[in-house]
């Protein structure tokens, strides 16, 4: 009796060890099978995103060439009133032109809805870790100091030079002859916004406006080579978005 008491306590045991045995083991697959949706989940996401952030990189692009193409043009007009002064050069109509633009810096407003959402998921959600890093040095350096000169500039912009140009500009509209022949896209540039030089005697006397067209001329070039540099990087960016994306 106590033998077949034994064995049926063996026998038991062997079904208890292989009932727990096979609860393990489908723990261990659902918990498999549950990694493997979320690494899946976690994909899709990624992959989203990144689409997200390709098209705000392509508007950023865009907004990129307008920008730099006012900013070769504020470099053109700066350089030309400069000019005035220092050649002796007679009056052209077409120095209201020039006269708007010198001073006027454009504005970068970046598309940041991809990036703020990954922000939101997990930085950690991009699986490769130099794409991750391109993006957050673009958005968190790159355009940050961009962001930075902005402010510099306005703040310039609203202290001296607004101040200085309006004491030589007048309210007389332009029409498109005097256009200057050297201004990018000269022909898809609204005129409404270009009025007529005044005092053309007295600015070419004031040396405190041309020692503002001077800092105009050299802050112009230092946002122009910014943009440069972003625009590579974004490029560089954009690049490895689409090798990610196949």
């Amino acid at each position: 009796m106590q033998l077949l008491s034994e064995k049926k306590i063996l026998r038991y045991l062997t079904y208890a060890v292989g009932e727990i045995f096979l609860v393990v083991i489908g723990i261990l697959i659902a918990l498999q099978v549950n990694n493997w949706n979320q690494v899946r989940k976690d994909r899709e996401s990624e992959l989203l995103i990144l689409q997200e952030i390709r098209a705000d990189l392509q508007m950023d692009l865009e907004e990129f060439d307008r920008n730099m193409v006012h900013l070769k043009n504020q470099q053109l007009s700066a350089h030309r009133l400069l000019g005035i002064a220092r050649e002796d050069l007679e009056f052209d109509e077409s120095y209201g032109v020039c006269l708007f633009y010198s001073g006027l810096f454009p504005r970068f407003t970046p598309k940041t809805a991809g990036y703020e959402l990954l922000q939101t998921k997990g930085l950690d959600l991009v699986s490769d870790n130099e794409l991750r890093r391109a993006i957050t040095d673009l958005y968190e350096f790159g355009y940050s100091y961009i962001q930075a000169k902005e402010e510099d500039l306005e703040r310039f912009y609203n202290s001296e030079i607004a101040p200085a140009i309006r004491r030589y500009l007048g309210s007389v509209s332009l029409r498109r002859e005097f256009m200057p022949t050297d201004i990018i896209n000269r022909e898809t540039i609204s005129m409404s916004r270009f009025s007529n030089m005044r005092n053309f005697d007295a600015y070419k006397r004031d040396e405190d406006f041309l020692s503002i067209l001077k800092s105009c001329q050299a802050e112009g070039s230092s946002y122009l080579f910014s943009h440069e540099y972003s625009l590579r990087d974004i490029n560089n960016l954009m690049e490895k978005l689409e090798a990610a994306l196949q």
